[in-house]
Protein backbone atom coordinates (compact mmCIF):
# COMPACT_ATOMS: atom_id res chain seq x y z
CA UNK A 1 0.00 0.00 0.00
CA UNK A 2 0.97 3.34 -0.43
CA UNK A 3 -0.66 6.31 1.14
CA UNK A 4 0.34 10.36 0.12
CA UNK A 5 -1.20 13.21 1.48
CA UNK A 6 -3.94 15.39 -0.68
CA UNK A 7 -2.47 18.35 -2.81
CA UNK A 8 -4.14 21.21 -3.05
CA UNK A 9 -5.60 21.61 -6.62
CA UNK A 10 -4.99 25.56 -8.28
CA UNK A 11 -7.97 26.70 -10.09
CA UNK A 12 -6.25 26.79 -13.36
CA UNK A 13 -5.72 23.31 -12.73
CA UNK A 14 -9.25 22.65 -11.73
CA UNK A 15 -10.50 24.54 -15.01
CA UNK A 16 -8.39 22.86 -17.21
CA UNK A 17 -9.72 19.29 -15.55
CA UNK A 18 -13.11 20.81 -15.76
CA UNK A 19 -12.15 21.61 -19.76
CA UNK A 20 -10.85 18.30 -20.37
CA UNK A 21 -14.13 16.48 -18.97
CA UNK A 22 -16.17 19.10 -20.31
CA UNK A 23 -14.29 18.48 -23.58
CA UNK A 24 -14.49 14.47 -23.81
CA UNK A 25 -18.69 14.84 -22.41
CA UNK A 26 -18.86 17.08 -25.07
CA UNK A 27 -17.66 14.69 -27.64
CA UNK A 28 -19.62 11.51 -26.08
CA UNK A 29 -23.27 13.72 -26.40
CA UNK A 30 -22.56 15.09 -29.95
CA UNK A 31 -21.65 11.17 -31.16
CA UNK A 32 -24.50 10.03 -29.56
CA UNK A 33 -27.15 13.03 -30.62
CA UNK A 34 -25.58 12.77 -34.26
CA UNK A 35 -26.01 9.04 -34.03
CA UNK A 36 -29.58 9.67 -33.09
CA UNK A 37 -30.20 12.39 -35.89
CA UNK A 38 -28.51 10.53 -38.33
CA UNK A 39 -30.60 7.44 -37.54
CA UNK A 40 -33.69 9.26 -36.87
CA UNK A 41 -32.94 11.01 -40.34
CA UNK A 42 -32.52 7.34 -42.03
CA UNK A 43 -36.01 6.57 -40.87
CA UNK A 44 -37.57 9.67 -42.47
CA UNK A 45 -35.19 9.27 -45.49
CA UNK A 46 -37.23 5.23 -45.83
CA UNK A 47 -40.72 6.75 -45.04
CA UNK A 48 -39.81 9.15 -47.89
CA UNK A 49 -39.02 5.73 -50.07
CA UNK A 50 -42.35 4.51 -49.26
CA UNK A 51 -44.08 7.40 -50.11
CA UNK A 52 -42.29 7.73 -53.53
CA UNK A 53 -43.37 3.96 -53.84
CA UNK A 54 -46.77 4.68 -53.28
CA UNK A 55 -46.99 7.94 -55.50
CA UNK A 56 -45.52 5.97 -58.51
CA UNK A 57 -47.70 2.86 -58.37
CA UNK A 58 -50.52 5.18 -58.02
CA UNK A 59 -49.97 7.55 -60.65
CA UNK A 60 -47.44 6.24 -62.33
CA UNK A 61 -47.88 2.34 -62.78
CA UNK A 62 -51.68 1.35 -61.93
CA UNK A 63 -52.98 3.44 -64.94
CA UNK A 64 -50.95 1.53 -67.33
CA UNK A 65 -51.52 -1.74 -65.67
CA UNK A 66 -54.38 -3.13 -68.12
CA UNK A 67 -55.18 -6.43 -69.38
CA UNK A 68 -52.65 -6.12 -71.69
CA UNK A 69 -49.57 -5.44 -70.15
CA UNK A 70 -50.62 -8.66 -67.90
CA UNK A 71 -51.21 -10.55 -70.96
CA UNK A 72 -47.70 -9.75 -72.59
CA UNK A 73 -48.53 -7.20 -75.14
CA UNK A 74 -45.81 -5.64 -76.77
CA UNK A 75 -47.55 -2.30 -77.24
CA UNK A 76 -49.13 -2.53 -73.46
CA UNK A 77 -45.29 -3.03 -72.38
CA UNK A 78 -43.95 -0.25 -74.59
CA UNK A 79 -46.25 2.37 -73.23
CA UNK A 80 -45.22 1.45 -70.16
CA UNK A 81 -41.25 1.60 -70.26
CA UNK A 82 -41.93 4.62 -71.74
CA UNK A 83 -42.75 6.64 -68.87
CA UNK A 84 -40.55 3.96 -66.65
CA UNK A 85 -37.20 4.78 -68.82
CA UNK A 86 -37.83 7.81 -68.14
CA UNK A 87 -38.31 7.35 -63.97
CA UNK A 88 -35.35 5.27 -64.20
CA UNK A 89 -32.98 7.58 -66.26
CA UNK A 90 -33.65 10.64 -64.20
CA UNK A 91 -34.99 9.65 -60.97
CA UNK A 92 -33.28 7.49 -57.98
CA UNK A 93 -35.29 4.18 -59.04
CA UNK A 94 -33.84 1.97 -61.19
CA UNK A 95 -35.60 -1.33 -61.24
CA UNK A 96 -39.57 -2.12 -61.56
CA UNK A 97 -41.43 -5.16 -61.53
CA UNK A 98 -44.57 -6.23 -61.02
CA UNK A 99 -45.72 -9.53 -59.64
CA UNK A 100 -48.62 -11.54 -59.34
CA UNK A 101 -49.50 -13.16 -55.93
CA UNK A 102 -48.25 -16.82 -57.10
CA UNK A 103 -44.57 -15.40 -58.09
CA UNK A 104 -44.44 -14.69 -61.65
CA UNK A 105 -43.22 -11.65 -63.14
CA UNK A 106 -46.07 -9.88 -65.77
CA UNK A 107 -43.66 -6.85 -66.02
CA UNK A 108 -39.80 -5.69 -65.48
CA UNK A 109 -38.25 -2.66 -66.93
CA UNK A 110 -35.44 -5.31 -67.39
CA UNK A 111 -38.07 -7.80 -70.28
CA UNK A 112 -36.08 -10.72 -69.44
CA UNK A 113 -37.58 -11.42 -66.61
CA UNK A 114 -41.24 -11.20 -67.59
CA UNK A 115 -42.85 -14.29 -67.55
CA UNK A 116 -40.36 -15.85 -65.00
CA UNK A 117 -41.63 -17.36 -61.68
CA UNK A 118 -39.90 -16.84 -58.22
CA UNK A 119 -40.95 -17.73 -54.73
CA UNK A 120 -42.03 -14.43 -52.92
CA UNK A 121 -40.97 -13.93 -49.02
CA UNK A 122 -43.64 -14.78 -47.22
CA UNK A 123 -43.35 -10.97 -45.17
CA UNK A 124 -43.58 -9.88 -48.85
CA UNK A 125 -46.45 -12.29 -49.29
CA UNK A 126 -48.19 -10.27 -45.91
CA UNK A 127 -48.22 -7.00 -47.49
CA UNK A 128 -51.42 -7.71 -49.54
CA UNK A 129 -52.54 -8.66 -46.09
CA UNK A 130 -51.76 -5.67 -44.38
CA UNK A 131 -51.32 -3.13 -47.16
CA UNK A 132 -48.28 -1.67 -45.57
CA UNK A 133 -45.03 -1.37 -47.80
CA UNK A 134 -42.29 -3.67 -47.20
CA UNK A 135 -38.80 -1.73 -47.19
CA UNK A 136 -35.51 -4.16 -47.28
CA UNK A 137 -32.15 -4.07 -48.51
CA UNK A 138 -31.95 -5.91 -51.48
CA UNK A 139 -30.28 -9.16 -52.01
CA UNK A 140 -28.23 -9.36 -55.63
CA UNK A 141 -27.76 -13.07 -54.88
CA UNK A 142 -31.53 -13.60 -54.79
CA UNK A 143 -32.54 -15.39 -57.97
CA UNK A 144 -35.05 -12.44 -59.35
CA UNK A 145 -31.56 -10.56 -59.34
CA UNK A 146 -29.92 -12.63 -61.74
CA UNK A 147 -29.48 -9.08 -64.39
CA UNK A 148 -28.58 -6.95 -62.12
CA UNK A 149 -25.47 -6.01 -61.57
CA UNK A 150 -25.39 -3.04 -58.99
CA UNK A 151 -21.97 -1.27 -58.01
CA UNK A 152 -24.22 -0.21 -54.79
CA UNK A 153 -26.53 -1.63 -52.07
CA UNK A 154 -30.23 -0.56 -52.95
CA UNK A 155 -33.42 -0.71 -51.22
CA UNK A 156 -36.72 -2.60 -52.41
CA UNK A 157 -40.26 -1.49 -52.29
CA UNK A 158 -42.70 -3.92 -51.88
CA UNK A 159 -46.98 -2.82 -51.49
CA UNK A 160 -49.87 -3.92 -52.98
CA UNK A 161 -50.80 -2.62 -56.35
CA UNK A 162 -54.73 -3.50 -56.53
CA UNK A 163 -56.30 -2.28 -60.24
CA UNK A 164 -59.80 -0.78 -60.51
CA UNK A 165 -61.26 -4.33 -62.28
CA UNK A 166 -60.42 -5.72 -58.91
CA UNK A 167 -56.99 -7.69 -59.99
CA UNK A 168 -54.53 -7.53 -57.10
CA UNK A 169 -50.75 -7.61 -57.82
CA UNK A 170 -47.47 -6.46 -56.15
CA UNK A 171 -45.54 -3.32 -56.67
CA UNK A 172 -41.85 -3.38 -56.27
CA UNK A 173 -39.29 -0.87 -57.73
CA UNK A 174 -35.24 -0.81 -56.28
CA UNK A 175 -33.89 2.33 -55.09
CA UNK A 176 -30.39 3.55 -54.47
CA UNK A 177 -29.36 3.77 -51.12
CA UNK A 178 -27.75 7.02 -51.74
CA UNK A 179 -30.32 8.72 -52.33
CA UNK A 180 -31.53 7.46 -48.30
CA UNK A 181 -27.99 8.08 -47.61
CA UNK A 182 -28.78 12.15 -49.08
CA UNK A 183 -31.31 12.25 -47.71
CA UNK A 184 -30.08 11.52 -44.22
CA UNK A 185 -26.66 13.64 -44.60
CA UNK A 186 -29.21 16.14 -45.14
CA UNK A 187 -31.17 16.39 -42.26
CA UNK A 188 -28.06 15.49 -40.02
CA UNK A 189 -26.59 18.63 -41.88
CA UNK A 190 -28.96 20.64 -40.88
CA UNK A 191 -29.40 19.52 -37.11
CA UNK A 192 -25.95 18.96 -36.04
CA UNK A 193 -24.44 21.87 -35.93
CA UNK A 194 -27.75 23.36 -33.97
CA UNK A 195 -27.15 20.92 -31.47
CA UNK A 196 -23.26 20.90 -31.09
CA UNK A 197 -23.45 24.89 -30.74
CA UNK A 198 -25.78 24.25 -28.02
CA UNK A 199 -23.32 22.20 -26.19
CA UNK A 200 -20.58 24.25 -26.29
CA UNK A 201 -22.95 27.23 -25.14
CA UNK A 202 -23.94 25.11 -22.36
CA UNK A 203 -20.56 24.66 -21.13
CA UNK A 204 -18.92 28.17 -22.23
CA UNK A 205 -21.86 28.73 -19.38
CA UNK A 206 -20.83 26.15 -16.98
CA UNK A 207 -17.24 27.72 -17.02
CA UNK A 208 -17.94 30.89 -14.48
CA UNK A 209 -19.65 28.56 -11.63
CA UNK A 210 -16.76 26.08 -12.19
CA UNK A 211 -14.43 28.94 -11.70
CA UNK A 212 -16.54 30.29 -8.63
CA UNK A 213 -16.84 26.30 -7.35
CA UNK A 214 -12.54 26.04 -7.68
CA UNK A 215 -12.77 29.23 -6.01
CA UNK A 216 -14.90 27.92 -3.09
CA UNK A 217 -12.65 24.95 -2.96
CA UNK A 218 -9.03 26.55 -3.15
CA UNK A 219 -9.80 28.89 -0.46
CA UNK A 220 -11.46 25.67 1.70
CA UNK A 221 -8.32 23.85 1.02
CA UNK A 222 -6.04 26.96 2.26
CA UNK A 223 -8.41 27.73 5.34
CA UNK A 224 -8.31 23.69 6.13
CA UNK A 225 -4.26 23.68 6.18
CA UNK A 226 -3.66 26.77 7.99
CA UNK A 227 -5.91 24.99 10.86
CA UNK A 228 -3.70 21.40 10.81
CA UNK A 229 -1.10 24.02 10.91
CA UNK A 230 -2.10 26.18 13.71
CA UNK A 231 -3.36 22.78 15.57
CA UNK A 232 0.39 21.60 15.31
CA UNK A 233 1.58 24.92 16.06
CA UNK A 234 -1.16 24.90 18.85
CA UNK A 235 0.24 20.90 20.08
CA UNK A 236 3.70 22.46 20.08
CA UNK A 237 2.67 25.65 22.14
CA UNK A 238 1.16 23.17 24.62
CA UNK A 239 3.57 20.53 24.81
CA UNK A 240 6.27 23.37 25.90
CA UNK A 241 4.43 24.61 28.27
CA UNK A 242 3.84 21.07 29.58
CA UNK A 243 7.55 20.74 29.78
CA UNK A 244 8.26 23.95 31.40
CA UNK A 245 5.83 23.52 33.72
CA UNK A 246 7.22 19.55 34.24
CA UNK A 247 11.16 21.31 35.01
CA UNK A 248 10.41 23.87 36.84
CA UNK A 249 7.39 22.36 39.37
CA UNK A 250 7.72 18.87 39.53
CA UNK A 251 11.05 17.78 38.75
CA UNK A 252 12.68 20.93 40.76
CA UNK A 253 10.80 19.84 43.50
CA UNK A 254 11.35 15.75 43.40
CA UNK A 255 14.78 17.02 43.23
CA UNK A 256 14.90 19.34 46.23
CA UNK A 257 13.18 16.90 48.03
CA UNK A 258 15.63 13.91 47.15
CA UNK A 259 18.61 16.68 48.24
CA UNK A 260 16.91 17.22 51.33
CA UNK A 261 16.30 13.50 51.89
CA UNK A 262 19.84 13.08 51.13
CA UNK A 263 21.11 15.29 53.55
CA UNK A 264 18.93 13.86 56.52
CA UNK A 265 20.51 10.34 55.86
CA UNK A 266 23.78 11.60 56.29
CA UNK A 267 23.56 13.40 59.85
CA UNK A 268 24.81 11.35 62.37
CA UNK A 269 21.83 11.00 64.57
CA UNK A 270 19.70 9.09 61.67
CA UNK A 271 22.82 7.14 60.45
CA UNK A 272 22.32 5.18 64.27
CA UNK A 273 19.29 3.58 62.95
CA UNK A 274 20.12 1.04 60.44
CA UNK A 275 16.57 0.74 59.95
CA UNK A 276 16.09 4.10 58.90
CA UNK A 277 18.90 4.60 56.59
CA UNK A 278 17.28 1.75 54.36
CA UNK A 279 13.92 3.32 54.07
CA UNK A 280 15.68 7.32 53.42
CA UNK A 281 17.48 5.20 50.62
CA UNK A 282 14.65 4.37 48.87
CA UNK A 283 12.88 6.60 49.08
CA UNK A 284 15.80 8.78 47.70
CA UNK A 285 15.86 5.81 45.29
CA UNK A 286 12.83 6.48 44.03
CA UNK A 287 12.84 9.92 44.05
CA UNK A 288 15.84 10.08 41.48
CA UNK A 289 14.19 7.08 39.61
CA UNK A 290 10.80 9.28 39.54
CA UNK A 291 12.98 12.26 38.08
CA UNK A 292 15.09 10.76 35.79
CA UNK A 293 11.36 9.46 34.50
CA UNK A 294 10.16 12.61 34.20
CA UNK A 295 13.24 14.19 32.48
CA UNK A 296 12.58 11.35 29.77
CA UNK A 297 9.21 12.15 29.33
CA UNK A 298 9.99 16.26 28.83
CA UNK A 299 12.60 15.17 26.29
CA UNK A 300 9.80 13.13 24.61
CA UNK A 301 7.21 16.08 24.68
CA UNK A 302 9.56 18.90 24.21
CA UNK A 303 12.85 18.37 23.50
CA UNK A 304 15.43 21.19 24.46
CA UNK A 305 17.74 20.03 21.42
CA UNK A 306 15.30 20.94 18.98
CA UNK A 307 14.78 24.36 20.17
CA UNK A 308 18.48 24.70 20.33
CA UNK A 309 19.03 23.42 16.49
CA UNK A 310 19.81 20.35 17.37
CA UNK A 311 17.69 17.60 14.90
CA UNK A 312 20.09 14.92 14.76
CA UNK A 313 20.43 14.96 18.66
CA UNK A 314 16.46 15.32 19.10
CA UNK A 315 16.09 12.43 16.50
CA UNK A 316 18.65 10.36 18.65
CA UNK A 317 17.14 10.59 21.33
CA UNK A 318 13.62 9.44 19.95
CA UNK A 319 15.88 6.36 19.12
CA UNK A 320 17.07 5.74 22.58
CA UNK A 321 13.96 3.76 23.77
CA UNK A 322 14.27 1.36 20.93
CA UNK A 323 17.85 -0.14 22.13
CA UNK A 324 16.85 0.21 25.72
CA UNK A 325 14.20 -2.42 24.30
CA UNK A 326 16.41 -4.49 22.33
CA UNK A 327 15.62 -3.36 18.52
CA UNK A 328 18.37 -2.21 16.51
CA UNK A 329 18.10 1.15 16.38
CA UNK A 330 20.55 3.29 13.45
CA UNK A 331 20.44 6.75 12.73
CA UNK A 332 22.27 8.58 9.62
CA UNK A 333 22.49 12.20 9.40
CA UNK A 334 24.21 13.35 6.02
CA UNK A 335 22.72 16.60 5.14
CA UNK A 336 25.05 18.92 4.29
CA UNK A 337 24.26 23.06 4.74
CA UNK A 338 21.60 24.14 6.90
CA UNK A 339 18.17 23.12 7.63
CA UNK A 340 14.76 25.67 8.63
CA UNK A 341 13.52 25.27 12.01
CA UNK A 342 10.10 25.09 10.22
CA UNK A 343 11.74 21.89 8.28
CA UNK A 344 13.45 20.70 11.77
CA UNK A 345 9.62 21.18 13.45
CA UNK A 346 8.61 19.11 10.47
CA UNK A 347 10.82 16.53 10.49
CA UNK A 348 11.12 15.73 14.48
CA UNK A 349 6.68 15.86 14.30
CA UNK A 350 7.26 13.20 11.29
CA UNK A 351 9.55 10.95 12.60
CA UNK A 352 8.36 10.94 16.38
CA UNK A 353 4.87 10.08 14.70
CA UNK A 354 6.25 7.16 12.33
CA UNK A 355 8.63 5.77 14.94
CA UNK A 356 5.53 5.79 17.36
CA UNK A 357 3.88 3.69 15.00
CA UNK A 358 6.81 1.35 15.03
CA UNK A 359 6.46 1.27 18.59
CA UNK A 360 3.46 0.14 18.99
CA UNK A 361 2.37 -2.08 15.76
CA UNK A 362 5.81 -2.91 13.77
CA UNK A 363 7.03 -5.37 16.18
CA UNK A 364 10.47 -4.51 14.18
CA UNK A 365 13.52 -5.82 14.86
CA UNK A 366 15.54 -3.20 12.90
CA UNK A 367 14.53 0.47 12.80
CA UNK A 368 16.60 3.21 11.38
CA UNK A 369 16.07 7.12 10.65
CA UNK A 370 18.50 8.44 7.69
CA UNK A 371 18.74 12.38 6.79
CA UNK A 372 19.88 13.24 3.52
CA UNK A 373 20.05 16.15 0.74
CA UNK A 374 17.26 15.56 -1.84
CA UNK A 375 17.88 16.32 -5.24
CA UNK A 376 14.99 19.07 -5.33
CA UNK A 377 17.00 21.13 -2.79
CA UNK A 378 15.05 20.15 -0.15
CA UNK A 379 16.01 17.97 3.04
CA UNK A 380 14.67 14.33 2.69
CA UNK A 381 13.81 12.34 5.73
CA UNK A 382 13.41 8.03 5.91
CA UNK A 383 11.80 6.12 8.88
CA UNK A 384 12.32 2.63 8.35
CA UNK A 385 11.22 -0.63 9.82
CA UNK A 386 11.02 -4.40 8.93
CA UNK A 387 8.07 -4.80 11.33
CA UNK A 388 4.58 -6.38 10.21
CA UNK A 389 3.51 -3.36 7.90
CA UNK A 390 -0.19 -1.76 8.32
CA UNK A 391 -2.83 -0.81 6.25
CA UNK A 392 -5.17 2.08 6.50
CA UNK A 393 -7.03 0.57 9.08
CA UNK A 394 -3.99 1.88 11.47
CA UNK A 395 -3.80 5.47 10.57
CA UNK A 396 -7.88 5.63 11.29
CA UNK A 397 -7.53 3.89 14.67
CA UNK A 398 -4.45 6.61 15.57
CA UNK A 399 -6.99 9.57 14.87
CA UNK A 400 -9.51 7.62 17.01
CA UNK A 401 -7.17 7.72 19.42
CA UNK A 402 -6.44 11.08 19.06
CA UNK A 403 -3.31 11.19 17.79
CA UNK A 404 -2.59 13.55 15.02
CA UNK A 405 -1.38 10.72 12.46
CA UNK A 406 0.81 10.43 9.58
CA UNK A 407 -2.26 11.46 7.38
CA UNK A 408 -2.78 15.22 8.96
CA UNK A 409 1.02 15.28 8.83
CA UNK A 410 1.05 14.39 5.05
CA UNK A 411 -1.67 17.67 4.33
CA UNK A 412 1.10 20.11 6.34
CA UNK A 413 3.74 18.51 4.78
CA UNK A 414 2.04 19.35 1.60
CA UNK A 415 0.94 23.07 2.52
CA UNK A 416 4.74 23.46 3.60
CA UNK A 417 5.76 22.46 -0.21
CA UNK A 418 6.75 18.91 0.88
CA UNK A 419 5.56 15.18 0.55
CA UNK A 420 5.10 12.53 2.76
CA UNK A 421 4.96 9.06 1.57
CA UNK A 422 4.24 5.61 3.40
CA UNK A 423 4.96 2.76 1.42
CA UNK A 424 4.27 -0.56 3.35
CA UNK A 425 2.23 -3.87 3.31
CA UNK A 426 1.38 -6.61 5.66
CA UNK A 427 4.78 -8.39 6.66
CA UNK A 428 6.85 -6.24 4.37
CA UNK A 429 7.61 -3.68 6.86
CA UNK A 430 7.30 0.44 6.52
CA UNK A 431 8.87 3.16 4.68
CA UNK A 432 8.41 6.39 5.51
CA UNK A 433 9.78 9.42 3.42
CA UNK A 434 9.48 12.93 3.87
CA UNK A 435 11.00 15.88 1.53
CA UNK A 436 10.52 19.71 3.00
CA UNK A 437 11.89 22.50 1.49
CA UNK A 438 14.81 24.13 3.52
Amino acid sequence: MRLKGTRGVSIIAALVQFAVVGVAALIVVALVAGSRVRSTSTDESVRDARELALLLSEQIVAPRATPGLLAGDPAAIADMDEVIDDIVANGPVNRFKIWTPDGTIVYSDEHRLIGLQFTLEPEVLATLVTDEPVVDFTDLDAPENLYDEADEQQLEVYLPLRLDDGTILIYEHYQHTSAVDAGADKVTAAFSPVVIRSLIALALLQLPMAWWLARRVRESQRQRMVLLQSALEASDGERRRIAQDLHDGVVQDLAGVSYAIDAVRHDPNVRSSPAVVATLDRVVDEAQRSIRGLRTLLVDIYPPNLEEGDLAGALGDLLAPFEARGTHAEFRDEITGTVSSAAHAMIYRTAREALRNVESHAAAANVSVLLRDHSSGGVEMQVIDDGKGFDAVVLEEQQADGHFGVRLLADVARAAGGELTIVTAPGAGTRVTLVVPR
